[in-house]
């Protein structure tokens, strides 16, 4: 119970699945100034929650067919995916399918955290206005997105968000507004039962160093 007497919920299950790794050629684009020409290897993890009855996935990682690559294949910028497992084999071992998926949270449209929506179109999706703008506008490509990745979003049922969405209405799951990274990019904030609040950035890219130097873009 809050400090205003509305009752705060918690997560049922959370479920962190592997969504496959992006080695960025350059580890400065997330670090300016330091680490000039250092490849970098970032992971890209999807998060499964059940709550209320209903099935929550928060971003849907890499394309899973390239698991069929061993060296995965550049997909945008110089920046190779990679997946080593494929995302319904995932939620497979938990019993599901993809179609048993309601909702999709989306932090933003870039390829290594959009690259399954093919699979979750049956599903409502939560975004952005100003990235869904950006994402089905004339200038995709200066925002680094590959529109072939989620033309399938045209005729799925979409909840434009503005700002800070609390998903249940009891803060057990609350989308947050961080752009920057991309017109329109959001972080996730879910309160656990055990652990209390928890925050999952949709790009985690920032060190101590970026902190330090002011430039870090959420």
């Amino acid at each position: 119970m809050s400090a205003n007497g509305r009752h705060l919920g918690t997560l049922d299950r959370l479920y962190v699945l592997d969504g496959g790794a992006a080695i960025a050629p350059d580890r400065s684009v997330y670090t300016p100034g330091k680490w000039c020409g250092e490849p970098v290897t970032l992971s890209c993890n999807a998060y499964l929650m059940r709550r209320n009855g209903e099935w929550v996935l928060w971003d849907t990682g890499i394309d899973e067919a390239l698991a069929e690559e061993p060296r995965g294949r550049i997909i945008a910028h110089g920046i190779r995916g990679i997946v080593a497992r494929p995302i319904t084999a995932q939620l497979a071992d938990i019993g599901l399918a993809a179609a048993d998926i309601g909702m999709v949270l989306l932090s933003h449209a870039h390829f290594d955290h959009i690259g399954n929506a093919g699979l979750f179109e049956r599903a409502t999706w939560y975004i952005q206005r100003r990235e869904h703008e950006a994402m089905f506008g004339a200038d995709y490509r200066q925002h680094g997105y590959t529109p072939a990745l989620y033309e399938g979003l045209g005729q799925a049922k979409v909840e434009l968000i503005d700002g800070d969405l609390d998903l249940f209405g009891d803060d057990s799951v609350r989308v947050i507004s961080t752009p920057g990274h991309t017109p329109g990019h959001c972080s996730l904030l879910v309160r656990l039962a055990n652990t209390g609040r928890s925050c999952s950035r949709g790009t985690s890219r920032m060190t101590l160093t970026t902190w330090h130097i002011g430039r870090c873009r959420l």
